[in-house]
């Protein structure tokens, strides 16, 4: 934890801040890229710091982290790299996520949207679904498939069926809904739709008549 630097030394000198100085040291040595030396007085390299998580440390003798990584990369412990890439302290953020900068892993898009791409750098990364399609759960790569007959997604629907609101609701009266219906579709004339949520118009019984988007024959 200190060190004498030449032959007429009559007291030893505090190992400074980012240096490490094992016995019997005439001159510190630097804490390597990858970690740090927050305080004096160590005495071997296990003592420097590794860098923290969602940091990076790329030179020698640092006192503390330089800053955060990059934006669209992840760093776990003991980066030296802003941008790691094939390597084991960190890498780009992973498809279904995103990392903003300082991320120490990569964050997982939420439900109702998707991400198919590596490397996204902000919560805009991940897509919203895309409409007559769900997306539910989170760090997806692709949305998880069509809406069901009987029920429209408008887009960043979390739910094959989903409630009346945002993303789509149950197909209304006078309307069918087939799967992966991004609307609901007005029944043809000679059909009609007098419930709801139905991926078909019934046909128009013998005796009445069915002018186009009714409701009942």
């Amino acid at each position: 934890g200190f060190y004498c630097p030449n032959q007429t030394t009559i007291f030893y000198t505090s190992c400074p801040q980012g240096s490490f100085c094992p016995t019997g040291s005439y001159v510190p040595q630097p804490c390597p890229k990858g970690t740090f030396g927050a305080t004096k007085d160590l005495a071997n390299v296990t003592q420097c710091t590794p860098c923290t998580a969602g940091k990076y440390c790329p030179t020698n003798g640092l006192t503390a982290p330089a800053g955060n990584c990059s934006a669209g990369f992840y760093c776990t412990l003991a980066s030296y790299l802003a941008r790691p890439n094939l390597v084991s302290f960190g890498g780009p953020c992973a498809a279904g996520a995103y990392c903003p900068s300082g991320s120490p892993s990569s964050v997982p898009c939420p439900r109702g949207t998707y991400n198919p791409t590596t490397g996204g750098p902000s919560l805009a990364s991940c897509l919203a679904c895309p409409a007559g399609y769900h997306c539910n759960g989170t760090g997806l790569t692709t949305n998880t498939g069509k809406c069901s007959a009987g029920y429209y997604c408008t887009g960043s629907a979390t739910s094959p069926t989903p409630s009346a609101g945002a993303t789509g609701g149950p197909c209304p009266k006078s309307n069918y809904c087939p799967t992966g219906s991004p609307a609901p579709i007005p029944c043809a004339a000679g059909t009609f739709a007098n419930v709801t949520t139905l991926g078909a118009c019934f046909t128009c019984p013998a005796g009445f008549y069915c002018p186009y988007a009714s409701s009942q024959p």
